[in-house]
Parts: structure tokens; sequence; C-alpha cells
């Protein structure tokens, strides 16, 4: 990460520390973006892409079948679990 400053304005950057500091010689890569573009960018694709109600339904099943291995041989209530009798 580095800060580029745009008029008066500073604005994070990803981009290649190496050849931000040691120059080409060390490092070729010279692309920089910046991070809110970057991020808003994966945001998208995560939401639109990924995050789909196919996907969701496959997470929850997972979930809802771990959650049940881990409360097999549980008590039927386990809210009650560490409270003192009265």
């Amino acid at each position: 990460m580095a800060q580029t400053r745009v008029n008066s304005t500073y604005i994070k950057m990803y981009g290649c520390r190496r050849n931000r500091q040691r120059g080409p010689r060390a490092c070729p890569v010279s692309v920089r973006q910046e991070m809110a573009e970057v991020e808003n960018a994966l945001i998208n694709y995560l939401e639109e892409d990924l995050l789909t109600e196919e996907m969701l339904q496959t997470i929850l099943a997972k979930y809802r079948k771990h959650a049940s291995s881990l409360l097999r041989g549980q008590p039927q209530d386990v809210q009650t679990k560490g409270r003192k009798e009265s």
C-alpha cells in the first residue's frame, strides 16, 4: 500500500512497494490502483457472481450440517447450560 498525492489530497493505492522504494530494476511492476476502486470491484464481484441464491443455499446447508454434528450429544436445551439451579 502506498499513498499518492492528487492535488492536495492523499489517496491510498495498491502497488508494488519494492518498485516504489527501489525502482524498476528491483521490480518491473509499476502498476498502481486506488484501493477504493479495487475494493469496490471486489465487493461487486462477490455480490453479483458469488453470493447467488444457489451459493447461499449451499453455504447454509453446510453450516446446518456442521452445527448439527456439533450439537449431537448435547442437552436439548443448550440455553440452560451454565445456569445455576435454584
